[in-house]
């Protein structure tokens, strides 16, 4: 049988509580346990390398799971490492012993860098080597983690989430708005979150028209005018300007795409959130352009903010993971 050992840690100010229960799903066994400064997830019960190697490509997304469930901020690497066992135990335990000046009880089938994933023989002896120590400290109860990350077993397109790039981008930076040291951090860093996730739609057909229109006379004026003055280079800064204008705005965008995503049969769901959403995006355009701010109208338009990303983030997932 084969075990896959994956570590992370948490940022400064998460932790998550001790739980010495594993949880059983099917076949699997999952179980949390603290190893030098890193939490470390273990998932047992694989009946080869290659099952434990195609459940592996399903954690980044269970772990993103977990970040929208419960606010964790989880850091790790997601390459697997090679393991090499040893043909003579015991004369690894010696050798071990003494490159790092410190005795090992046991004979070592292998040895990994405990800071790094791996997958191995559950029967083999591995030592972890881990250079230094992180300190740890919103505390999470670690049964929850684990009821959480076993709906991995549940993703029917787990590939999906890795493969969306302005996804990825936005859900980075809803895990790194926990990390900012103002209100006024986190709410611009949400926000950008929804400006991530919005894609480009175009006008209406009338005004479509009218900057086809407008472009087709800027490029007959600029004929008209000496490609070394000033004129000219300012209307032909405009006219490609013009082709951009075809997108819609970023304020109509978000709109968009939070009504789309939170469409159900009751369509006043998705509208409440659409309009919440315009909200959130104009109070950030006073915050930027220097309106003065009272702190609890601030605190106020973080909560809402949090709340729509979350949601939207959440919608987006299940429908790429192939769950409800």
């Amino acid at each position: 049988m084969f075990k896959i050992r994956f570590p992370f840690r948490l940022p400064s100010g998460q932790d998550l509580t001790q739980y010495d229960e594993a949880l059983v799903v099917g076949s699997l066994r999952m179980s949390l346990e603290k190893e030098s400064g890193y939490h470390c997830l273990h998932i047992e019960g694989f009946e080869s390398e290659e099952n434990a190697k195609d459940f592996f490509k399903k954690i980044d997304s269970g772990l993103k799971y977990v970040t929208l469930n419960t606010g964790l901020s989880v850091l790790s690497e997601f390459e697997l490492q090679n393991i090499k066992y040893e043909e003579d135990p015991e004369e690894a335990r010696v050798n071990l012993s003494k490159s790092l000046n410190m005795e090992f009880g046991e004979p070592v089938d292998a040895h990994i860098d405990g800071a790094r994933p791996a997958i191995y023989l559950s029967e083999k002896k591995i030592t972890k080597i881990t250079a230094g120590d992180v300190t740890l400290t919103l505390s999470q109860s670690s049964e929850k983690f684990l009821e959480l990350f076993a709906k991995t077993i549940e993703f029917k397109t787990a590939e999906n989430v890795g493969n969306d790039e302005k996804f990825i981008s936005a859900l980075e930076l809803y895990s790194g708005h926990f990390l900012e040291a103002t209100p006024r951090a986190k709410f611009l860093t949400l926000v950008m979150a929804l400006e991530t996730l919005a894609t480009p739609t175009k006008r209406t057909d009338n005004v479509l028209q009218l900057i086809d229109k407008w472009k087709e006379e800027a490029d007959d004026e600029l004929h008209q005018l000496s490609k070394d003055s000033d004129d000219y280079l300012s209307l032909e800064s405009l006219s490609r300007e013009l082709l951009f204008r075809k997108e819609d705005s970023i304020r109509r965008r978000i709109r968009n795409y939070v009504f789309n995503i939170a469409f159900t049969d009751e369509s006043e769901i998705a509208s409440d959130l659409a309009k919440s959403a315009l909200k959130v995006y104009d109070f950030r355009s006073d915050l930027v352009h220097g309106r003065r701010i009272d702190k609890q109208e601030l605190s106020d338009q973080l909560s809402k903010a949090k709340e729509i990303v979350l949601k939207v983030l959440i919608y987006k997932f299940e429908n790429e993971i192939g769950i409800s």
